[in-house]
Parts: structure tokens; sequence; C-alpha cells
């Protein structure tokens, strides 16, 4: 499937620990293939995230970020001019590995995890955790800058934007975090109201598993409220994400209109 940005993301399928390629024909009634399309393209955006999260570990976040793949057309695909009777085949093209939107929520679960590793050696007593974890996203802030003055085709300016908004802003809380004295542990509510990604891989099958496919839980929590990533798509045209200390202050308010049914707070 395709977003408006020119972002291309072929259907995929789990296979052994890898992901293989999936055709999908469009047959039958238009609510039938259509529900199984958006069922295909959630597999999809699936099973790139969990390739993603194993990936991310083993090279630097640069290689991550920018890793390609050739994009090779379902057989038969040719391109024509109408009335050609030689059709030239398609030639095949590289892609990101990772669509936009799973870039987004791998990045903010590593720096999820580093925030709670942070937390975890602050409690047993490592005073400078948050500022060596700060001074590691400032070396990559730098290293973001760098690259987003570079040659780049629109959809990878977009991607390395997209980085760029959410590795300043968790270094910019991790400052926060240096600069209160009064953090003690992961009760503090500045730690608490700080939007983080949650990832396991569960043992067992859940419901509506397909035999031998583990699914991955995937959610976001703030303020110990938990909301699951539903996985809808949204292509690399998308404008960057808006991460301010105002934006913290609208999540906030919609987050307790959840709980107590009415938001706080004034003005827009």
């Amino acid at each position: 499937f395709r977003g408006f940005g020119g972002e291309v993301v072929p259907l995929v399928e789990p296979q052994g620990g890898e992901v293989a390629p999936k055709r999908l024909l469009l047959e039958g009634q238009v609510d039938e293939y259509l529900r199984a399309l958006l069922e295909a393209m959630e597999q999809t955006l699936r099973a790139r995230l969990d390739a993603s999260v194993a990936r991310f570990p083993t090279t630097s976040k640069l290689e991550w970020l920018m890793a390609k793949q050739p994009y090779l057309r379902a057989p038969g695909e040719e391109e024509a001019k109408p009335g050609a009777k030689d059709p030239k085949p398609l030639e095949p093209v590289s892609i990101p590995v990772d669509p936009d939107a799973v870039s987004i929520y791998v990045a903010t679960l590593y720096n999820t995890r580093g925030l709670t590793d942070a937390m975890a050696a602050f409690e047993t007593g490592t005073s400078g955790a948050f500022k060596t974890l700060a001074d590691a996203h400032g070396f990559d802030v730098s290293e973001l800058c760098t690259l987003v003055r570079a040659n780049l085709s629109p959809l990878d300016r977009v991607r390395v934007g997209n980085e760029l908004v959410l590795d300043t802003y968790h270094r910019d809380a991790c400052v926060a975090l240096v600069q209160r004295s009064q953090l003690t542990d992961t009760t503090d509510f500045v730690y608490q109201s700080m939007v983080r990604a949650v990832y396991e891989k569960p043992d067992g099958l859940g419901e509506g598993d397909a035999a031998g496919e583990q699914r991955s839980i995937v959610m976001y929590t703030v303020l110990g409220i938990k909301a699951n990533y539903d996985f809808m798509y949204t292509s690399g045209a998308h404008p960057l994400p808006v991460l301010t200390p105002e934006s913290d202050r609208a999540r906030l308010a919609l987050v307790r209109a959840l709980c107590h049914g009415t938001p706080t707070g004034r003005g827009a």
C-alpha cells in the first residue's frame, strides 16, 4: 500500500520469525475484501514493528532509521504506454525497511526504555543517570541535525525530522528530570506524565491469533492510563510530531478527562 507522501509499504506476513511477501486477492463482496485488506495492512505493520524492535539494538540509530530494502513488483506487474506492444518491466526501487509510523513508535519505545533504565539507576543511587542519558540524546540530535542538511529525498527528510523531534523532546525531558530536586522514584508526577511506549512479547497465543503466531502487546501509557496501539497506518506525508510543553499539558488534560469525565485547564 502507498501513502500520500510517496511511501510504499509492501504487504508482508510473519513467517518463521521473519517477514515474507504476502499476496492478497481482492475478490468477492466489497465489504469482504476491504476487511481482508485492512487486516493485511495491520498484519504488515505489526510484522514490521516486531522486526524493527528486534533490529534496533543490533545497529546504530542512523543505520536503523535509514535502512533500505529493494521493492520488487508483483510478478507480471509491468509499465507500458497505451498501445505499446512490448511493455517495459518496472525496475526495482529502494524503499525504507520500516514504515514511518513504525519508526516513530520504535524510537519512542527505546527512548522509553532508556528513561526507565535511568530511573532504575537513579533509585539505586546513581545520581548522574539522567545527565548521561540527556548527553546521549544530545549526541543523537547533533548527528540528526547533520543528516537533515544532507541531500535527502522528501520522504527521508520527513523520517529524519520526526526522529529529530523525538530525540530533542526526550533530551529536554531528561534535563527537566535532572533539574527536579524533588525527584525520588517512578511515582513522581513529572516522570508519570511523560508518554511512554510499552512493548511485550507474550509467551502464549492471544485471542484471535493464528496457530503458531504470537501477537506482541503494543501500547502507550501516561499517568498509569494505557492505550493500545491500533496500527492505524499514517503515511510519510503527515507533518512533524508536535511535542512541546503545551502539547504535554493538552495530553494530560485529555487523560484526566478520560478518568474523571471532564477536562481540566483553561484556554485553547
